[in-house]
């Protein structure tokens, strides 16, 4: 799929641009995504870290009971 036949384009592969288009898909699931990222994976970086204000998102996803991603 290019950019120009998707419904959402996300620009960044990062903690929020792959959160949102997992989000996205998930309650839109017959959407068009497309995730662009610049750099190839997997590469070396700094770890990251959210902040409590984050908590609910990662609920969602079931990401901060220790289970799998449901997004």
């Amino acid at each position: 799929m290019t950019p120009e036949h998707a419904d959402v384009v996300v620009l960044g592969g990062g903690p929020a641009g792959s959160t949102f288009a997992a989000i996205a898909k998930k309650y839109a699931p017959d959407a068009r995504i497309v995730l662009l990222e610049k750099a190839r994976f997997p590469r070396w970086h700094i770890g990251e870290s959210t902040i409590p204000a984050a908590n609910g998102v990662l609920d969602d996803c079931d990401i901060s009971s220790g289970g799998s991603p449901d997004c």
